[in-house]
């Protein structure tokens, strides 16, 4: 490897080097752009451990895809040496930040908002990051701050451990369950170590402070959060009860969340009532009523401990009234930290004497996938009942066999003899808004059911995640993306393999065309529009096997000349045109979500683009924060539906588009409350299907579905859910596709 160059990259100067890397400045001529370069030290490259260490560390960020996540462009070997190439962040990092001082709230809930939107598509993907701290917060040039280096990132779906026992992080910044070396730890543990960030940048201190890291990481596990209004006195109250929050010795008393945290302290500083608080405050508390927790006898120093944590959680209470008694989770941390002590102090002698402590180096991969189950008994959405949906012509209803008395024959009338009643009719699926079956996703799995609920049928029992549900026309299979393949799932639950690519980096989408001759596949980032030969596809691998199945050069891939970055695809009604979600260069400098629609009549190097959004076209709230589209649908016309990024990595506002007077905007039906998810035209443009959870419920939220018509959605009145059990896991992704009608 030359000493001024790696791979196409030139070397023009060092950046920093850590336990395990080293990055570079550097200079890629293909783009004419500056880029940060990483790479294994020379005396590292024979360890085999580390090897694995630093090529984990590029998958796993090749793995996300997050505006607020520093993006990686390029990973690559050179000589033996692997090297990755991120995007350079001219704008330093929060430590160089807070030289300067503290920042301000306002400030500080900017960059605790982004930090904690990246933080959930992590968790959401099974990655916990297990190194957060201000070196690893960087900005880039318009101040926008980015999460970097998840080199020690533990992926909870890797059943391989690459650290052993050893005990991984910053001391500083890590949470309890680190410091007593628990294997169970989740995305909580990042949250603890943002709840001292937000401490950090607050005060430029920090919450617990010693001499050594052997008495830091014991103050992690046995003290108390210190009051940050001793330190910051023009602080609101109330962010000592966010930052207590975060930074709980037991994880399950934590915020969900990283979104979460940071809605709470934005609302505080603001002054506004959190979520959870105003839930709590609209329902009342039943305390006569409450459970009686049976506990365990504890000695009189444990009492004094609980009293005296019970008295200080009573004093961070704004409402001034007393506080109510220790909850059966304070309990449990309580006396959880008391057990821990012996481990704890085993541990750190065992660090100190041992040296087996691998402070900012590469952690252990690999814990106990979270099952998603489908429960049986679920909780009724508590949403307010309303006219239900009209029944359809073809709506048939049930003749009720009823007992009454055979007249007396007359002279005048022969007698009669009695005959069977007529049988009881069922009534036959309705058929709303042209489609008589829904197919959805809950629990990773598939299932279908009648427009009114009824019927409801698992498709598939393998758990594995999926996404962008489409009907195969003639409607006996529903095709899906998991993994890197293309499947489908007959009625019957028989599944089968459309197309599979195993190299793929970038997998997003393809729609299958109203006629069934066509496939569109967004595929590495790159659309192909290729015949939908299904002995063809089985085979294709690669994207040379996708150019071979298209008629049209320019249309696989299509390019305009350049790349064109697509992430999903849908046909028109007719076939006639494809619409586009792509990423592209926004007018603050942002990478962000475009869709536009492309012309496919004639085969030429750049077709036709019809339209395009939102661009200037109108507003999506937060898109110079979080520019994402996390879901959108087209009716096949001039209508199109989608929602942006709110909470829980997938829901948010819903919004429209109209091709006709090229305008758009928030619709947000339920009350104008957030947050929604998959919105879903019906087959004949009328109906719409959506996913909805309310925001005010906070992490006590279900996800309830709705189907109703397009044109009544902002007439004020109330909506009524489909009869299909709510998904009572606030973070579960959802979708839905409807089956175009099979009956006349």
């Amino acid at each position: 490897m030359e000493t001024n160059k790696t791979g196409r990259y030139i070397i023009q100067g060092e950046i920093g080097r850590g336990g395990m890397a080293t990055v570079f400045h550097a200079h890629d001529p293909r783009f004419d752009r500056d880029v940060a370069l990483k790479v294994l030290p020379q005396a590292l490259m024979h360890d085999p451990q580390f090897r694995v260490r630093f090529e984990r560390e590029a998958k796993t960020i090749g793995l996300l895809e997050h505006p607020a996540i520093v993006p990686v462009y390029d990973f690559g070997e050179e000589d033996g040496q692997p090297y990755i190439v991120m995007r350079m962040m001219t704008g330093g990092s929060l430590t160089e930040k807070l030289e300067n001082g503290p920042l301000s709230p306002e400030e500080a809930g900017k960059i605790i908002m982004r930090v904690g939107q990246a933080l959930d598509v992590a968790h959401s993907k099974g990655i916990i990051h297990r190194d957060l701290k201000p070196g690893n917060i960087l900005f880039d040039q318009y101040g926008n701050a980015f999460l970097s280096d998840f080199g020690i990132a533990r992926l909870t779906d890797s059943g391989s451990t690459l650290t052993g026992s050893q005990i991984i992080g910053t001391p500083a910044y890590m949470s309890p369950e680190q410091i007593q070396g628990n294997k169970e730890i989740d995305g909580r543990s990042d949250l603890y170590a943002l709840g001292i960030i937000l401490f950090h940048i607050l005060t430029k201190e920090m919450p617990f402070k010693a001499d050594t890291p052997a008495k830091l990481m014991m103050a992690h596990v046995l003290d108390s959060v210190p009051d940050i209004t001793s330190v910051r006195p023009s602080l609101p109250e109330g962010v000592n009860r966010v930052i207590a929050k975060a930074m709980e010795k037991d994880p399950d008393d934590r915020y969900p969340t990283g979104v979460a945290l940071a809605e709470d302290y934005i609302a505080t500083i603001e002054g506004r009532a959190p979520a959870d608080e105003a839930t709590r405050v609209s329902e009342g508390l039943d305390l006569e009523n409450a459970p009686t927790i049976q506990t365990s006898p504890i000695s009189p120093e444990e009492a004094a401990t609980v009293v005296a944590r019970g008295q200080e959680a009573g004093g961070m209470a704004a409402t001034g009234t007393m506080a109510a008694p220790p909850t059966e989770a304070f309990q449990r941390s309580t006396t959880s930290r008391v057990l821990g002590i012996g481990l704890v102090l085993v541990l750190v002698v065992f660090a100190v004497v041992g040296g087996l402590f691998i402070f900012n180096a590469l952690g252990s991969i690999g814990a106990t996938p979270v099952a998603l189950t489908t429960p049986t008994d679920r909780p009724a959405p508590t949403i307010e009942p309303t006219t239900p949906l009209e029944p359809t012509a073809t709506d048939v209803p049930a003749v009720i066999a009823t007992e009454e008395p055979t007249p007396e024959p007359t002279a005048t009338e022969p007698a009669v003899e009695p005959t069977e009643a007529p049988p009881t009719l069922l009534p036959a699926a309705p058929i709303i808004g042209g489609a008589d079956l829904i197919a959805y996703i809950d629990g990773n799995n598939i299932h279908t059911a009648n427009l009114d609920g009824t019927e409801i049928n698992q498709l598939t029992d393998d758990g594995q995640a999926k996404f962008n549900l489409v009907w195969v026309p003639g409607g006996e299979t529903i095709a899906y993306i998991s993994g890197g393949c293309i499947k489908e799932v007959s009625l019957e639950g028989v599944q089968n393999d459309i197309a599979c690519f195993e190299i793929a980096e970038f997998f997003e989408g393809f729609d299958i065309s109203p006629d069934g001759s066509r496939i569109a596949i967004s595929l590495n980032r790159e659309l192909f529009i290729a015949e939908f030969d299904r002995e063809a596809l089985k085979a294709a691998r690669f994207r040379t096997h996708l150019i071979a199945l298209s008629s049209c050069e320019h249309f696989a891939p299509y390019d305009r000349g350049s790349n064109v970055p697509a992430k999903s695809v849908q046909f028109s009604s007719d076939g006639t045109r494809v619409a586009l979600l792509i990423v592209s260069a926004g007018a603050t400098g942002l990478q962000e979500d475009l869709v536009t629609i492309i012309d496919l009549e004639n085969c030429v190097e750049k077709p036709n683009i019809v339209d395009n959004f939102p661009g200037t076209r109108f507003v999506i709230d937060n898109y110079n924060i979080t520019p994402l589209l996390k879901s959108w649908d087209w009716d096949g016309g001039f209508l199109f539906l989608m929602n942006n990024f709110v909470r829980n990595a997938n829901y948010g506002d819903m919004y429209s588009y109209s091709m006709v007077n090229k305008r758009g905007g928030k619709i947000n039906p339920i009350g104008e409350r957030c947050c929604y998810l998959s919105p879903t035209w019906s087959p004949d443009g009328r109906y719409v299907f959506f996913a909805f959870q309310d925001f005010a419920q906070g992490a006590n939220s279900t996800t309830v579905f709705y189907y109703v018509q397009f044109a009544t959605l902002n007439s004020g009145g109330q909506l009524v859910p489909m009869d299909i059990p709510p998904l009572v896991n606030a973070q579960q992704y959802t979708e839905a596709a409807l089956r175009p009608a099979q009956r006349p």
